[in-house]
């Protein structure tokens, strides 16, 4: 006789959004761990997130870097009141930093996540596990030493890249000379983000594939 392995499904449930907002896990255990430098920044952002989101809903304004202290206390509370069962040691210069650009775009970033969301999307057929909750996911370590001060709008597709980075920097990346080996499924996926990122588009510019 022929003898078959079948494969049963389990079960897998998930908590619903006040509930893991509330308790997220722990990185590298029942939340997925991004940072294996930093350890625990994953939980300093999730309980940076829940106090911004917060305070955004009780004032009706979004909050900024200008707010960090407000957060700040915010995050305590929440952890003090046990609104969430996160413990973490809030540093302020991490506060700053994801203050900074809490809602600013960034091409790169929506790039890596887009990709992420279509694996889970993947994930529907039932061959692997979905992700059990949140994904906390920071580069800070591109944040530029000093700030840059050309970082104000001026109504270019870039300029959620320049607030960032500066338009000295954009204007840098438009400039790049770059030779790209063919363009098949990584180097159109290079392409793309190029175009988006304004490298090698400017005046003096050259992309030769």
């Amino acid at each position: 006789r022929n003898v078959t392995e079948k494969k049963v499904g389990v079960p897998y449930p998930f908590k619903s959004l006040a509930e893991t907002l509330k308790d997220p896990g722990m990185p590298f255990d029942s939340m997925v761990g991004t940072d294996m430098i930093n350890f625990g920044s994953e939980l300093q952002s999730h309980v940076l997130l829940y106090a911004a989101l917060s305070l955004e809903a009780e004032r009706g304004a979004a909050v900024g870097e200008a707010d960090v202290a407000a957060v700040v206390a915010k995050a305590k509370d929440l952890m003090s009141s046990k609104a969430t069962d996160v413990e973490a040691d809030i540093d302020d210069g991490f506060a700053a930093k994801f203050l900074r650009h809490f809602h600013t775009p960034l091409q790169p970033f929506c790039a890596f996540l887009g990709g992420v969301c279509a694996q889970e999307v993947v994930k529907v057929a039932g061959k692997f596990t979905p992700i059990p909750g949140w994904l906390h996911f920071n580069a800070l370590e591109v944040l530029p030493a000093e700030l840059p001060t050309d970082t104000q709008a001026t109504g270019s597709r870039y300029d959620s890249l320049a607030s960032v980075f500066g338009h000295s920097f954009v204007e840098k990346l438009q400039s790049l000379k770059y030779f790209m080996v063919g363009c098949g499924a990584l180097g159109c996926e290079f392409l793309k983000n190029f175009a988006l990122n304004g490298v090698c588009c400017g005046p003096n510019g050259l992309l030769t594939v």
